[in-house]
């Protein structure tokens, strides 16, 4: 239960991404500095899975993470759920991916029938968007362009969702979206506060989180704002400095990463 939106310029890119999940869940926990092959990355932890649903690498790569839930038929219960590992899991395993073209090669070499369905997407530095879908079967897997905006995922009625999101994203955001815009969107409770809105409320499940994270040419930025959107709980900031693919190692004089909140 998630929705992704983003904005991709001439000097980088902005990722929002809201978490919902059921209110029995364990709380989230902010971002973490980690390192992954080499590569220092950030990312909020599942409080329960111990995975995530969003990372960003210092090479300017942003992976996002929504289940899959068009895959099984609405309403359907993941029975399996406890015998699998979490979906959050390859996030964090693909922390260092340099570029969004080698994110289907990436995950062709993972045993990906331990793992429920999956929509998994990259973007990089240059530009690069892709997405790659995970059926439980098949591993499809496309270049994403900003009229995929916005993805959608819901245990409850995930194509009744979709449609609703996407309805309200072209009547309040459109073709030209700006940071700002993708932010209201986020916090928005049309058509009505409830399973439908991207600020989703309902009595089991409601959004938990809302992470965006913005690459430039100099640093890599993670926002984390923890509850529901509307509550504008304060807001926990980690940065990177962006590191050029074709450096090996980080430069000795600059602290790896910061985080501050406000």
């Amino acid at each position: 239960m998630c929705t992704l939106t983003w904005r991709i310029g001439p000097e980088g890119y902005f990722v929002g991404f809201s978490r919902d999940e059921r209110r029995t869940r364990a709380l989230g926990l902010g971002p973490r500095a980690m390192l992954r092959g080499g590569v220092r990355a950030l990312a909020p932890i599942d409080g329960e899975a111990g995975g995530s649903w969003i990372c960003a690498n210092e090479l300017g790569c942003t992976l996002a993470l929504l289940n899959g839930y068009r895959f099984q038929p609405a309403g359907a219960p993941e029975a399996d759920a406890l015998a699998r590992p979490s979906r959050g899991e390859l996030v964090l395993a693909l922390g260092d991916l340099p570029a969004a073209e080698r994110l289907e090669s990436r995950l062709r070499a993972l045993d990906l029938e331990r793992y429920r369905p999956f929509d998994l997407v990259a973007f990089d530095a240059l530009g690069g968007a892709r997405l790659a879908s995970w059926s439980g079967a098949e591993l499809v897997a496309r270049a994403l362009s900003d009229s995929d905006r916005p993805l959608v995922s819901s245990s409850l009625d995930d194509a009744g969702a979709r449609r609703a999101r996407a309805q309200l994203y072209q009547r309040s955001v459109g073709a030209d979206a700006s940071e700002a815009q993708l932010e209201r969107f986020h916090r928005s409770h049309e058509p009505a506060q409830g399973a439908y809105s991207p600020c989703m409320h309902r009595e089991e499940a409601h959004t938990v989180s809302f992470t965006r994270v913005r690459v430039g040419a100099l640093s890599v930025e993670l926002l984390y704002q923890p509850l529901s959107p509307c509550a504008d709980a304060p807001v926990e900031r980690a940065q990177l400095a962006r590191r050029p693919l074709a450096q090996t190692a980080p430069p000795r004089s600059q602290p790896p990463w910061k985080s501050s909140k406000r």
